[in-house]
């Protein structure tokens, strides 16, 4: 990956635009520090019975590359042991990149597959799109923020939110439906000079009303997937799909094999387009509105031998819309790295009355190739939110096809209030649905946000990023629609292990420290702190001693007494107090701040 972005970058200084070579072209230099972590556990006082278990979290101050492990002295059973991650909470990284004044709709966004960089559109409606711009930015461990990457892009350019990024998020190609016709541009980051430059021309469409603009690039950033979704050749509205190499010694783009073309009016092929990771296999949304094809998605792979160069896999009817009545499908695709796996989002058909019976609430499918019998079948259950109309099904998906993250940009709160929220999913081909949420339900602030609206996630699927169309305003107004803001998340860096004391064969009464190791990600740094935690292991029973408040212990039919139980250490459950042939097992009462518990006897 380093090589070849960097002989790109070496060619284009070579041809004179610089003149030195840029070795920091893709990584930036950073402070680097050691991560840290804080430990807690389940048990109150750290004092352990033999039959006792406990939870020990160790909590990250920042990502890490691999599961830490942790150690516990004197067992030699617990010895570098895995520990295993809690998603409870999704931790946020750095501020939120927000909209610049109030019709901005800061929310549509792309993030490159290292969970480095973000690229922001900012629409600037209030003033007719005058100064719409395309900013990028970068994470900065030792600040904890988002920096600005270059200038922005050339605000000229009506950009239309079709955005992709290489890996790295040092190339950017970006869409433009400021004509009719369509327009591709890509650039690429020189980190020494802090400059985005354009790699190529400008790619245009064919002819007016092609409506090519929709984008998805290689990790690599060297082979670029155009649909459009416009007139094609042979039909209105048919839509055409096309493959370009990017050829560093020239510096220029090439067709790389035929162009795919839409095989009817109004089937409008290359709606949205997605490129595997690899550049081999390349989807395509077919939102037809011909009533004799339904709205699918059609896979096709690269095969140089082959008269076309690019393939069809699959079936025309393997991938078609989910729901009867038409929708927004397609709205969202997102391929696994090798081409196999596929995620594909349908917000599902919105009606008002009279007609709100054929609302849906939006859904995700996940599919996955079959090359024997050259055939794609659903990979687990149709994942669908839960209230009509919510919009579910802005989807991402990481490289290795096992996590999605998921947007209901019109989903409601614990209140009802439509303020969208975001779920993250892994397939669990053990369990009863195939895909399981993990960690809490992200939402919204306030109505209409539109959180959402936009969802991207890390290759690894790490981090994850949110759009919010509606954030300082109402999206579904004419007007004030909001600045709207981009947040992007971790998975919460909490991992856990449960000592079963029980389960760590025979062990002596004393203290037994728990420990901790691992590597952060980004820095790959080892953690090097001492923390620990010390439990203190006491097999022995504890003891009692009963007293009460009757002098003499001789009682009449008309007294109350107070027996009090004075432990030795804590209990874990309430003691019982009987007394023969007047009570047995009740419940005594703690005396607070204290091991003691209390009865009063009546008498009477």
């Amino acid at each position: 990956m380093f090589l070849k972005n960097f002989y790109l970058v070496n060619n284009i200084v070579k041809k004179g635009l610089f003149v030195t070579i840029l070795f920091a072209a893709i990584f930036g230099l950073n402070a680097q520090t050691s991560p840290t972590v804080i430990l807690t556990d389940t048990d109150t006082d750290n004092l352990l019975s033999a039959s006792d278990t406990v939870t020990i979290t160790a909590t990250f101050s920042e990502a890490m590359v691999a599961t830490p492990t942790i150690s516990i002295s004197n067992v030699s059973s617990i010895t570098n042991i895995d520990m295993l991650r809690s998603m409870g909470v999704f931790p946020q990284i750095g501020m939120p990149i927000e909209g610049r004044s109030d019709n901005d709709e800061v929310g549509f966004h792309e993030f490159s597959a290292d969970g480095s960089t973000v690229a922001v559109s900012y629409n600037d409606r209030t003033n007719n799109y005058a100064d719409r711009k395309l900013n990028v930015f970068r994470y900065q461990i030792e600040s904890n923020s988002w920096v600005q990457l270059g200038s922005s892009l050339s605000s000229s350019l009506h950009y239309d939110y079709q955005l992709s990024f290489s890996s790295d998020g040092n190339i950017l190609a970006v869409g433009s439906g400021a004509t009719t016709s369509g327009t591709v541009s890509v650039y690429s980051y020189v980190s020494n000079s802090n400059t985005w430059i354009q790699l190529g021309s400008s790619i245009n469409g064919d002819h007016a009303n092609h409506l090519q603009h929709n984008v998805s690039l290689s990790q690599d950033g060297t082979r670029l997937a155009i649909g459009g979704s416009g007139h094609n050749v042979l039909h209105s509205a048919g839509g055409s799909l096309k493959i370009y190499d990017f050829d560093s010694d020239t510096s220029t783009w090439s067709q790389l094999g035929s162009t795919i073309s839409g095989v009817a009016s109004s089937f409008r092929l290359g709606d949205k387009v997605e490129l595997s990771a690899d550049g081999n296999t390349v989807f395509a949304v077919c939102n037809s509105s011909n009533n004799s094809y339904e709205k699918n998605v059609r896979a096709y792979r690269y095969t140089p031998s082959g008269v076309t160069s690019w393939t069809q896999i699959g079936n025309n009817r393997d991938m078609e819309k989910h729901y009867y009545y038409d929708g927004y499908f397609g709205n969202n695709i997102s391929a696994s790295s090798d081409g196999n796996i596929i995620a594909i989002g349908e917000w599902g058909p919105y009606a008002s009355p009279p007609l709100e019976s054929r609302a849906e609430p939006g859904a995700v499918i996940v599919y996955n190739y079959d090359s024997e019998n050259n055939k794609w079948n659903p990979l687990g259950s149709v994942i669908e939110g839960t209230t009509d109309g919510e919009f579910f099904g802005s989807v991402d998906m990481s490289l290795d096809g096992t996590k999605l993250i998921i947007g209901a940009w019109k989903g409601k709160n614990n209140t009802s209030t439509s303020v969208g929220y975001v779920q993250y999913y892994e397939y669990t081909p053990t369990g009863v649905t195939s895909w399981t949420q993990k960690g809490e339900t992200l939402y919204g602030t306030n109505e209409n946000d539109y959180f959402g609206s936009n969802v991207k996630i890390s290759g690894d699927g790490s981090r994850f990023s949110v759009g919010s169309l509606g954030v300082d305003g109402d999206f579904s107004q004419s007007t004030s629609k909001g600045a709207g803001e981009v947040r992007i998340y971790t998975l919460g860096d909490k991992y856990q292990y449960i000592w079963n004391v029980s389960q760590s064969g025979s062990l002596s009464d004393g203290n037994y420290s728990a420990t901790v190791a691992g590597t952060a990600s980004e820095t790959s740094i080892d953690y090097s702190g001492t923390d620990s935690i010390t439990f203190t292991l006491d097999t022995s029973a504890p003891t009692v001693t009963l007293t009460d408040t009757d002098s003499d212990n001789l009682v009449n039919v008309s007294e109350v007494v107070t027996i009090t139980a004075g432990f030795s250490e804590a209990m874990t459950a309430t003691p019982t107090i009987s007394i023969t042939g007047i009570v047995s097992s009740v419940f005594m009462t703690p005396v607070s701040g204290t091991n003691s518990y209390t009865f009063r006897w009546d008498t009477s």
